[in-house]
């Protein structure tokens, strides 16, 4: 199962890391966020390890690898820092960019030594299956090799990031590691129904992609054609900022509706840490002044409770 980490974090702030990526696709899919300022991020890295923190998330398939070595290379720059890394396989990609899933041990050891590599460490502290299919296998999926992994020094703890909330059940009950990373935030609270004290719970997309903060008050959110977020279908996108400007009264709280929509996070104690995507040093500034400001009251989280009881249409 590996050793739990909640106790090991200063903050349950982290560094999501998949705009650092860029401009990706597979095959003609784009599953990346879009041109990024390399330069730009590595400050964004540094000024989340001088200010405590040290959780960052990541994963092979970001950038196909980008991701991971800017990491590395702004880890080389603070070497009096040690950063708490996860990193999530099982993607793979041929050489003509198609793209396909293998969860097999043998895979699975290439890619971690690889992911290594380009985060210039010798340990990643966590390793996480990255979407496997909802309906995967998991009776009968050996689990075995990650104990090795983790006898070998290679890894400390192991588990899912999972596409949806509704493959956690079964990842529970074959106990698949110690920890699952799912999506949870203001608009998508569905995570709550599955808290388990034998699982760290890692809740990504904390600003719903982008569309819980400011621009979404002041403008129907457009992304470019590189972007992922281009391809969310137009009723989900139009129920988003329809429903998001309900919560204006986040934007009367101190920071904002970004803000506060990490607080929300760290209002529950069931997440052990939360990942916004960062990439800019004013990103990491809203992840301290949530740190600093702390959970939000119970009645505001009645009020986002009250305010928003439906999903958009394609997440039901």
């Amino acid at each position: 199962m590996g050793k739990p980490f909640k106790l090991n974090l200063k903050h349950a702030i982290g560094f999501g890391t998949w705009q650092l990526g860029g401009e990706t696709q597979f095959g003609n899919r784009q599953t990346g966020w879009g041109k990024i300022d390399e330069q730009e991020a590595v400050r964004a890295i540094h000024h989340a390890l001088e200010n405590g923190i040290e959780f960052f998330d990541t994963a092979d398939a970001y950038g196909k690898g980008k991701s991971e070595i800017i990491l590395g290379n702004a880890f080389k720059q603070k070497p009096n820092h040690h950063p708490i890394v996860c990193t999530k396989v099982g993607s793979r990609w041929d050489i003509d960019g198609s793209f396909y899933q293998d969860f097999s041990p043998l895979w699975i050891e290439q890619a971690v030594l690889a992911s290594l590599k380009r985060l210039q460490l010798e340990n990643i502290d966590t390793l996480l299956l990255h979407s496997p299919d909802i309906n995967f296998d998991w009776q009968n999926y050996d689990l075995s090799f990650f104990e090795k992994l983790i006898e070998r020094g290679i890894i400390n703890r192991y588990g899912v990031s999972v596409k949806s909330t509704a493959a956690i059940p079964q990842i529970q009950k074959q106990k698949v590691g110690s920890v699952i990373e799912a999506i949870f935030n203001v608009v998508d609270r569905r995570l709550k129904n599955f808290t388990d004290n034998n699982f760290d719970f890692i809740a990504r997309v904390p600003l719903c992609s982008g569309f819980l903060t400011q621009r979404t008050f002041s403008e129907t959110p457009n992304f470019g054609s590189t972007d992922i977020r281009q391809y969310i279908p137009n009723a989900d996108k139009n129920w988003l900022v329809e429903n998001i400007r309900k919560l204006d009264f986040l934007n009367d709280l101190e920071g904002g509706i970004e803000v506060s929509a990490l607080r929300f996070c760290l209002s529950h104690s069931f997440v052990s840490v939360c990942i916004p995507g960062m990439y800019k040093v004013k990103h990491v500034d809203s992840a301290l002044k949530a740190i600093e400001l702390g959970k939000l009251s119970d009645e505001i989280i009645l009020k986002i409770e009250q305010t928003l009881t439906d999903l958009p249409p394609g997440w039901r």
